[in-house]
């Protein structure tokens, strides 16, 4: 068990639930003093379509028990290793049948609110013993595995408004939620003829589609968005600062030019920054108006010794660019 720093420890919160059964929550109290079981995660999100968004998290000693429901309630109908078999040592007649939704929360210890980092599919579980410590890795992506396995079996006559084909493969197909209105590239866009989405991957109908109206899609959080290139979610910016002013987020460091015209730059963590949100980078160099096209929130709840943090990919506003 730890109990981390005041200032910048952080508590976490990782949740298993399978669509039937028990399922396994690791610190189900994060009130700020609390021992917990130690948490590591790396978790990355970004804008380009039915890839998804990836999220491994490290348990350290781990109960038997949940070690053992954990392993059982993930899917790997569709992302198989044999390692991922072996439950302490052995294997574990039936631990691959089921599925489990992967959640991971962390707040720092200082804030009053605690907010997701990730939610998806978990896809993989594994425990070992080493020295004496478990540990138990559980991976997951919250896109990949509803689209690409997500075949559409409908056709339409006539003349068909996009909205209409969208809708029914986002909504009904690959069965997420939509998180933004269409962008004006397909809101008033029709198919005349007939659209033909029978035997075809829904993730790979809207890459063909996105690529013809320029317009790009992501998931995050196990919903699809929608956006024009070059544009931020339609949101109040995200306000980064080298010394954390009232109303804005410390940067750990300066921000760095990287390819493709791009920004990096590393922050406090901020669970609020996902892919196209709007940032704007108070800072004598490179500061101005951008929007995030990759996201990585990486930390511990270990102590102050290793500071959860966020480091965004920006990409200036109005110039189109995946993460």
């Amino acid at each position: 068990m730890i109990v981390s720093s005041p200032q910048f420890g952080t508590t976490a919160q990782v949740t298993i639930t399978p669509p039937f059964g028990p399922g396994v929550i690791v610190n189900p109290d994060i009130t700020p003093g609390v021992s917990q079981l130690r948490v590591e995660w790396d978790v990355s999100k970004g804008i380009g379509g039915s890839s998804g968004n990836t999220c491994s998290v490290r348990v350290y000693n781990l109960g038997a028990s949940s070690r053992k429901i954990a392993a059982g309630i993930v899917r790997r109908a569709y992302e198989f290793d044999p390692d991922f078999a072996f439950l302490d040592g052995r294997l574990e007649p039936g631990a691959d049948v089921g599925g489990g939704t992967l959640t991971l929360k962390a707040r720092y210890q200082a804030s009053s609110s605690t907010a997701s980092l990730f939610e998806g599919t978990a896809t993989a579980v594994k425990s070992e013993n080493r020295r004496n410590t478990w540990t138990t890795t559980i991976v997951g992506t919250d896109g990949m595995l509803q689209t690409s396995s997500a075949i559409a079996d409908k056709f339409w006559a006539g003349t068909v408004p996009a909205v209409n084909v969208l809708t029914y493969l986002v909504t009904r197909v690959m069965v997420a939620p939509l998180a933004t209105p269409y962008p004006p590239e397909i809101a008033a866009d029709v198919f005349v003829g007939g659209v033909d989405t029978t035997n075809i991957y829904a993730s790979a109908w809207l890459d063909d589609y996105a690529a013809k109206r320029n317009f790009e899609w992501w998931i995050d959080d196990g919903a699809v968005f929608f956006s024009s290139p070059g544009a931020a979610l339609p949101q109040p910016p995200i306000i980064l600062t080298p010394n954390g002013a009232p109303g804005s987020t410390r940067m750990l460091s300066k921000p760095r030019p990287v390819e493709g015209g791009k920004v990096e730059v590393p922050a406090l963590m901020l669970p609020e920054m996902r892919p196209k949100s709007p940032v704007t980078v108070v800072a004598a160099d490179l500061g101005g108006a951008y929007f995030a096209s990759a996201v990585r929130h990486t930390g511990s709840n270990s102590g102050s010794s290793r500071v959860s943090r966020t480091i965004a990919t920006l990409t200036p506003l109005g110039v189109a660019g995946l993460g």
